[in-house]
């Protein structure tokens, strides 16, 4: 693999933080996708040009730690080789019933 490390990293407000090492490869050559088949999973793809008609290329896969992830509001960066996406928590909404 072309990554040294990967981490989830939980946040005090119940988010979460990813960070894969990615050395080489820039914003331009990472996507990143929620799969939801039943279980949520993370795939990070990356590839960068080589030379003349060369690639490196990955793709990974990574189970999401917890259903209360607010997927839709994800955000990643990349920066000095490290991947890091956010992950923030759902908001919980409290919804009075009225008893009749």
């Amino acid at each position: 693999a072309c990554f040294d490390k990967q981490v989830w990293f939980p946040e005090p407000d119940g988010a979460y933080k990813f960070e894969l090492e990615v050395p080489r490869y820039s914003k331009e050559d990472i996507s990143v996708e929620i799969q939801d088949d039943g279980m949520k999973t993370l795939v990070v793809m990356a590839e960068r040009k080589v030379g003349n008609n060369m690639a490196h290329y990955f793709t990974e896969k990574y189970a999401v730690p917890h259903n209360s992830l607010d997927l839709e509001n994800a955000s990643a960066k990349v920066e000095n080789g490290l991947l890091t996406i956010f992950f923030p928590a759902k908001t919980v909404g409290i919804k009075t019933i009225k008893v009749l």
